[in-house]
């Protein structure tokens, strides 16, 4: 099965960046192409040769007033550090431990594209939607709250754009320009790719 589900920009700092998702019998395929003459960057620490297996439920946000389910690759920045630690946590929960994940980016340059690839299979297991936003470098107690998912939900996928990357990857500014690093950690527009209405 081959099937097309989305095409759309996307208003902001990314308006100028295709989505188109095309659904597949065992993945989604999203491809993410630059059409302005910007260079952007797309967090992309929690996915692997552009592959996401979906299999940890921590990635999955489910907003019960707008019935959506987001596997949201935005991130989560109470966690994230330019350098991943030497103690190694494995499993789902490798995402609510502190230096389990590094700012990783792909960079887009003008005409340029990346396609990821999302597995379908999951269990239907999520968490209460948050707003990223809001839970800084300085923030304790990221919210893993378990919730249940209806019948009937819409899923999209969300992705960070950012227009600027300087600082994300120096330890030295993570830890002597903590001001500038935490506000550009936060620069970031989502990116929405709508997977199923």
């Amino acid at each position: 099965m081959l099937l097309f589900h989305s095409f759309h920009n996307v208003a902001g700092v990314i308006d100028s960046i295709n989505v188109n998702t095309i659904e597949k019998d065992s993945c989604w395929i999203i491809s993410l192409q630059n059409i302005s003459k910007d260079t952007v960057y797309i967090f992309d620490s929690y996915f692997k040769n552009n592959y996401y297996n979906t299999k940890s439920p921590l990635l999955y946000r489910y907003n019960k007033k707008e019935r959506v389910c987001s596997i949201n690759f935005l991130p989560i920045v109470p966690y994230l550090s330019p350098n991943k630690s030497d103690i190694l946590v494995l499993g789902i929960n490798s995402f609510g431990h502190i230096g389990q994940y590094s700012y990783n980016f792909t960079k887009l340059g003008p005409k340029d594209s990346l396609q990821v690839f999302i597995c379908k299979k999951f269990d239907n297991r999520a968490y209460r939607d948050v707003d990223y936003k809001k839970y800084s470098k300085y923030s304790f107690g990221f919210e893993f709250r378990k919730t249940k998912l209806p019948k009937h939900y819409r899923l999209v996928s969300k992705f960070a754009v950012y227009k600027d990357v300087s600082i994300l990857q120096s330890k030295d500014d993570f830890y002597y320009n903590e001001w500038l690093f935490n506000n550009q950690a936060l620069s970031y527009d989502v990116l929405t790719a709508v997977l199923r209405e």
